[in-house]
């Protein structure tokens, strides 16, 4: 990422949208916009840095759904460079491996630093967790507010937008996928 470039490119941004573009409120606004944008962009550059994140322990525990519920998460949504937030739960069933608690939020804030819909977001998680953990069964809900639609556009501050990427597990065992949502929904209260 060059540094220079994208100032300049934003310095260029801000005297088109703005008539005052000189005055001290804005002389460092392209320098934190580039580095705002490297820090919700991270993750493409540093994708190694995954592999580090999954630290997995031996378990017996081969018919417990495991829940982690309300993970916060920030993204930058690809069709208007606008953040997106909300909160994601992973449910799984375990084959013989168990992640690390806290390595389910270093993931999530890791990987969801990048331009993105939430479907394809969702969907990344999915896959991310079903090869690193080779679960039985795993689930992933991600719920979000985008302000692409908060605050332009449609201005709809009520509504929240959920993705749900399930493998074929819970398809056939509605009341596992019962319990999950039962209990990501009690966590949120």
């Amino acid at each position: 990422m060059n540094q220079s470039k994208l100032e300049s490119l934003f310095e260029q941004v801000v005297d088109e949208i703005d008539p005052d573009s000189m005055r001290a409120g804005l002389k460092e606004t392209p320098r934190r916009v580039v580095k705002s944008f490297k820090e919700l962009t991270y993750y493409n550059r540093h994708k190694s840095d995954l592999d580090k994140h999954f630290v997995f322990f031996p378990t017996k525990a081969s018919d417990h759904l495991i829940i982690v519920s309300n993970i916060f998460f920030a993204s930058l949504c690809e069709h208007h460079l606008l953040p997106y937030f909300g909160h994601i739960s992973i449910g799984y069933i375990p084959s013989n491996k168990i992640l690390g608690l806290s390595k389910f939020k270093r993931v999530i804030d890791l990987i969801t630093k990048q331009l993105s819909v939430q479907e394809d977001l969702a969907q990344q998680i999915h896959e991310l967790f079903w090869k690193k953990l080779e679960p039985k069964a795993l689930i992933v809900y991600v719920e979000g507010k985008h302000t692409c639609s908060l605050v332009r556009g449609a201005k709809d501050e009520q509504s929240t937008f959920s993705v749900i990427n399930k493998s074929d597990y819970f398809s056939k065992h509605s009341t596992e996928l019962d319990l999950f949502l039962k209990v990501i929904s009690n966590s949120k209260k």
